[in-house]
């Protein structure tokens, strides 16, 4: 059997099996993720990549939290603010864990992004809407400090650009500079 063919056999039976679970009020949205993540935790098994391992805990997780909250056995409404932010977590987790320096982008720029739509969603976002240039300047600094402190001050830069810009368009924002 030619790989394509083993390919579309699998993506057959995946949805077949979503569809089915529908009957029992799981979506199909739900089950995709946590089959998803089961795929990815079998692949990590077999080839031991840890990608696979991040992006199956991730998917299955993510799908166990959707199926309990739909099967009404949790109680709670995770909004995609504190997605990003846990997403985040789990990024920085793997990266004090492991090590691998390109988890904490992610690690620290969901959560900044995380925190921005908490502030538009709670705030006046006709003033807010600059603090994302800062909160990301925020994050390359942390980024800094937590990767590259001993080994390359590049990070520094953006974090810098990006924290300047925003006060400046937080200036423009509130009126204190205007644009003649």
């Amino acid at each position: 059997m030619k790989n394509k063919n083993y390919a579309a056999g699998i993506a057959i039976i995946v949805l077949g099996l979503a569809f089915f679970l529908r009957n029992y009020h799981i979506s199909v949205i739900n089950s995709l993720f946590i089959l998803g993540g089961i795929y990815f935790f079998y692949s990590y098994a077999t080839q031991k990549l840890q990608p696979h391992l991040i992006f199956g805990v991730i998917l299955t997780g993510t799908g166990v939290l959707m199926l309990l909250k739909d099967l009404g056995l949790l109680h709670f409404n995770i909004s995609g603010e504190l997605f990003l932010i846990l997403m985040g977590m789990v990024f920085l987790f793997f990266y004090f864990r492991k090590g691998i320096v390109g988890l904490v982008f992610p690690g620290y720029i969901l959560p900044s992004i995380g925190v921005y739509i908490m502030i538009l969603n709670n705030m006046n976002e006709d003033y807010m809407w600059p603090s994302i240039f800062i909160l990301l300047g925020i994050a390359f600094y942390l980024i800094y400090f937590t990767a590259y402190i001993q080994k390359s001050s590049w990070a520094l830069i953006p974090g810098t650009i990006l924290i300047l810009f925003g006060l400046a368009c937080f200036a423009f924002s509130l009126g204190i500079l205007t644009w003649n």
